[in-house]
């Protein structure tokens, strides 16, 4: 009897354990999912907060991005030849392909055109001819250049550079394209290009236009040649830098233009402030006439005369 009460009070006493321990199971499950909860809570409010951050952060980008442009950006635009027409001039070879001069000057109109006529003192750009009447029909402002080479003595340049353009108008000053040293020293580069350019001043009366990269102008010849109007290449937001205190007529400022009327890039230019179109002219009366066309035009008179005498 005794034994059995024992045990009844063991069952009884594991009950109640069992049931204290459920209990307290119970409660800790409670309080875990409180947490959770509390923890979501905050986490919601948490990215609620980085949500309106982030729309306040755009919403402020946006605005300081109407108020200033990036210089690049601003630069980016002026080298599309569609835009800004009449701001620009061009340069061309027969690299650009066959051009549609009558759509360039429609279209882009362009303040000027220099096109390619002579390379060294054998070759000619085989769309010279083509180039320049075409250009000049379209009653664009046309000049030739020669691009300089150290492989050919001065003297041979300057006679295969006038005998391609003499029988053609010119609108501008002649240009010298500078823009390599075939492995010679920069003083007889320099040197030989300066014989160059004497013998143009002489023939024209007129200083011509020097064209070179910033870089490779400022390795060959600045200071010595800072006199010169100088068409100078950087493709960059920031204009060219002349070293000696050189100042620039017209600045190169894009290789990659694009033109109605021409097949792929162009160069685009503008000019320097204070400098424009009539910087660049070449003036009637300021270029030589050749012996050949003076004579010519004596013998064309004599014939007159003599004719006129017949007659009478």
């Amino acid at each position: 009897m005794r034994w059995m009460s024992i045990v009844i009070m063991m069952l009884l006493f594991a009950a109640s354990g069992s049931n204290i321990y459920a209990r307290d199971k119970k409660g800790a499950s409670k309080t875990t999912q409180r947490t959770e909860q509390l923890k979501n809570k905050r986490s919601t409010v948490a990215d609620s907060k980085k949500a309106d951050r982030q729309a306040s952060d755009n919403k402020s980008a946006k605005k300081n991005k109407k108020k200033r442009k990036h210089p690049e950006s601003k630069s980016d635009k002026k080298t599309d030849g569609k835009t800004g027409s009449g701001r620009f001039g061009i340069d061309v070879s027969h690299h650009n392909g066959v051009i549609e001069w009558q759509k360039v000057a429609k279209k882009a109109k362009p303040l000027f055109v220099y096109i390619k006529a002579t390379e060294g003192s054998a070759y000619i750009d085989r769309d010279y001819k083509r180039n320049i009447t075409e250009a000049r029909k379209a009653g664009l402002r046309v000049g030739s250049y020669h691009f300089f080479r150290m492989t050919s003595g001065a003297h041979a340049q300057f006679r295969n550079f006038i005998k391609m353009i003499q029988g053609e108008s010119q609108d501008l000053i002649p240009m010298v394209d500078i823009e390599t040293t075939d492995g010679h020293s920069r003083r007889a580069v320099r040197d030989s290009l300066v014989v160059f350019l004497n013998l143009l001043q002489r023939h024209y009366g007129v200083k011509p236009l020097i064209y070179s990269h910033n870089s490779h102008y400022n390795d060959i010849c600045a200071p010595e040649l800072n006199n010169y109007p100088l068409y100078i290449a950087r493709y960059h937001h920031k204009e060219p830098v002349i070293n000696g205190g050189g100042k620039y007529t017209i600045w190169q400022y894009s290789e990659t233009g694009r033109i109605d009327g021409m097949p792929g890039f162009v160069d685009l230019a503008r000019f320097n402030k204070g400098r424009s179109v009539s910087n660049i002219l070449l003036h009637k009366g300021s270029g030589k006439k050749s012996k050949k066309t003076t004579k010519e035009k004596k013998s064309g008179k004599s014939k007159k005369n003599k004719s006129r005498r017949t007659k009478r």
